[in-house]
């Protein structure tokens, strides 16, 4: 194990593509300091009880982080066959799918992905598998 393929590669932590079926989405680490002061501006409409214990709220906070501060821009998604733009709210409507914005999070949390010679490794691991 190389220790500078651990450290995290600037230049990725302003979001990497990463593909979801026909779609394609830039998105964030969720070590970014973006995403991790929007964590916090969207904590403090809430009190701290309904942040540890209520699974709604805990929910429109991770929504409304990962529209404004994980998904930079995505392609290759339509709403009723029609191209869906990069906007905030499009971006909310994206994060309200459960299936969606679960495999979104896993990305925005697999270090990996933000790594230095990350995709290089990925890219490894797939020509060995043949």
């Amino acid at each position: 194990m190389e220790l500078n393929e651990l450290k995290f590669d600037d230049a990725k932590m302003d979001g990497v593509w990463v593909e979801y079926g026909d779609a394609r989405f830039l998105i964030r680490s969720t070590q970014s300091k973006a995403y991790q002061r929007a964590v916090q501006r969207e904590q403090k409409k809430y009190s701290p009880h309904e942040v540890r214990k209520n699974p709604e709220v805990q929910t429109k906070i991770a929504i409304e982080a990962a529209a404004v501060a994980i998904v930079v821009d995505f392609e290759g998604v339509t709403e009723n066959g029609a191209p869906l733009e990069n906007t905030l709210e499009n971006r909310r409507k994206l994060m309200a799918a459960p299936a969606l914005r679960d495999w979104i999070a896993d990305q925005a949390t697999d270090l990996s992905n933000f790594q230095q010679g990350g995709e290089e490794a990925d890219s490894a691991d797939l020509k060995s598998e043949d």
